[in-house]
C-alpha cells in the first residue's frame, strides 16, 4: 500500500502543480493590469477590497472548508449530497450575515462608499459560491475538475476586468462590476459541476456538527493564509493611507511566489495524511508526512533562490517604478510566509487525529499576539512591522505546535503498544 500511496501522491501533485501556476499567472496578470493603469491610491483601495472579501469568505465559513478535507473522504456516498448541500447553504447564509454585522466598520473605518458596498455585497455572494465549489472539489480530490473550474474562473475575471481597465476612465466601482459579472458566470459553472454528481441532496443541519467539531477550534489556524493575504493590508490602512496599502500589496504579491511549493503540497496533503492514518495508524500518517515534508523542502529551496535573485526584476515587471523599493520588504514577507507554511503542515496532523482543541488554544494566543504586535510594530517600523509581527507570533506558534505534535505522536504510539 505504501508504494501505491507514493504513486498516487506524485500523480496528484503533478496535477496540483497546475493550480498554483494558474493562480499565480492569473494573480500577476491582474496586478500588471491594475497597478500599471490605476493611480497608486486607487490600486490600494482595490487591494483592500479584495483583502476584505477574502477575510469575510474564509472567516464566515467557520473553517468548514478545512474540515471538509478531513471528513468528506470517508463520508458514505449516499450522504455526500446531503453534506454538500448543508455545508453550502450554511456557508452562503452565514457569510452574508457576517457582512451585515461588520457593515459599519467597512463604511467608517475602511472608508468604503455606499455604492462600493452595494456592489461588494453582491460580489460576496457569488465569490462565496465559487469558493465553496472549489473547496468541495478539493476535499473530494477531484483535482482535474478543480483545474478546469479555477482556470475558467480566472480567465473570466481577467477578461472582464481587463476590458474595463483598458478604457480611458475606469473607476474602482466599474472594476468591481466587471469582477461581479465574472463571478456570476463562474458560480453558475460551479453549480453545474456539483450537480453532475448523481447524489441525493437533502438538507440536514445536524450534520454540520461534525464539521464544527474539527473546524471551529482551528479557526485561528485558518487565519494563517488570511494573515498573509488579507489582514496585514487592513491593519496598514488603519495606521496609514491607501498608498501604503498599495506598496505593501505589491511586495506581498511577489512574496507569495514562495507559497507555490506549499500550494502544490497543501492541495492534497490533508487528504493523504488521513489515508495514511487509516492505512497504517500513526506510523502510516508519519510516513506520509515525511514524504510531503521532503518534497516541500526541496521545492521551497528552489523557490527561495529564485525569489532572491529575480525578485527585483519581478517587481519591475508587474508594476511601475513607484514600487521598485519594495524588494527588501518582499523578502521579509517571504520569510514570514515560510514560517506560516511550516506551522500549517504540522497543525494538519492534529486535524487528522481530531485533536484540534489541543492546538486551537495555541493559535488563539498566536492570533491575539499577532494583532497586538501589529498594533505596536506597524506604527514603529511602518510596513515592515506587519511582517515582523507575523514572523514573531507564528515562529513562537510553530515551536509550541511542534512540541505538541511530538507529544501526540508519543501518545499514539503508546496507545498502539498497549493494544
Amino acid at each position: 500500500m505504501a508504494g501505491k500511496i507514493n504513486l498516487a501522491i506524485l500523480k496528484n501533485l503533478s496535477y496540483s502543480l497546475l493550480l498554483p501556476l494558474i493562480r499565480y499567472s492569473y494573480g500577476f496578470a491582474l496586478v500588471i493590469l491594475l497597478s500599471k493603469n490605476l493611480p497608486v491610491a486607487e490600486y490600494g483601495q482595490w487591494s483592500l477590497l479584495i483583502s476584505t472579501l477574502g477575510i469575510l469568505i474564509t472567516v464566515a465559513s467557520l473553517n468548514t472548508m478545512y474540515s471538509a478535507q478531513i471528513i468528506l473522504p470517508e463520508v458514505e456516498k449516499d450522504e455526500l449530497g446531503t453534506d454538500i448541500l448543508t455545508l453550502g447553504l450554511f456557508k452562503l447564509t452565514f457569510t452574508f450575515f457576517v457582512f451585515l454585522v461588520v457593515l459599519y466598520f467597512l463604511n467608517v473605518h475602511l472608508e468604503f462608499s455606499g455604492s462600493i458596498l452595494r456592489i461588494f455585497a453582491a460580489l460576496l455572494i457569488f465569490r462565496t459560491i465559487c469558493d465553496f465549489v472549489f473547496g468541495i472539489l478539493r476535499a473530494q480530490l477531484r483535482v482535474k475538475e478543480q483545474i478546469v473550474f479555477f482556470f475558467v474562473e480566472s480567465a473570466l475575471i481577467l477578461a472582464f476586468v481587463g476590458s474595463v481597465i483598458l478604457r480611458p476612465s475606469s473607476p474602482v466601482t466599474e472594476l468591481l462590476k466587471a469582477f461581479l459579472l465574472a463571478e456570476i458566470l463562474a458560480a453558475a459553472l460551479g453549480i453545474i459541476i456539483l450537480l453532475r454528481q448523481k447524489f441525493t441532496f437533502r438538507l440536514r443541519p445536524h450534520r454540520l456538527r461534525k464539521y464544527f467539531v474539527i473546524g471551529v477550534p482551528l479557526i485561528p489556524f485558518a487565519f494563517l493564509d488570511l494573515i498573509v493575504n488579507a489582514i496585514a493590508p487592513i491593519f496598514i490602512k488603519l495606521f496609514d493611507q491607501y498608498e501604503a496599502v498599495a506598496f505593501y500589496s505589491i511586495a506581498q504579491k511577489v512574496a507569495m511566489l514562495i507559497l507555490i511549493p506549499f500550494a502544490i503540497i497543501n492541495n492534497v496533503y490533508g487528504q493523504y495524511l488521513k489515508l495514511g492514518k487509516l492505512d497504517g495508524g500513526i506510523d502510516g500518517a508519519l510516513g506520509v508526512m515525511k514524504q510531503f515534508f521532503i518534497i516541500y523542502i526541496l521545492l521551497l529551496g528552489g523557490a527561495l533562490l529564485g525569489l532572491v535573485f529575480l525578485g527585483e526584476w519581478i517587481i519591475a515587471l508587474v508594476s511601475t517604478g513607484a514600487y521598485i523599493e519594495a524588494y527588501p520588504l518582499m523578502l521579509t514577507i517571504a520569510v514570514a510566509n515560510i514560517v506560516v507554511t511550516f506551522s500549517s503542515m504540522v497543525t494538519t496532523l492534529f486535524a487528522v487525529y481530531d485533536k484540534t482543541r489541543i492546538v486551537g488554544t495555541v493559535w488563539i494566543i498566536v492570533l491575539v499576539a499577532y494583532i497586538a504586535l501589529s498594533m505596536v510594530l506597524i506604527p514603529k517600523f511602518d510596513l515592515y512591522g506587519a511582517a515582523y509581527a507575523m514572523i514573531i507570533s507564528f515562529g513562537v506558534g510553530l515551536i509550541i505546535v511542534s512540541i505538541a505534535a511530538l507529544m501526540l505522536v508519543k501518545q499514539m504510539k503508546n496507545d498502539h503498544d498497549t493494544l
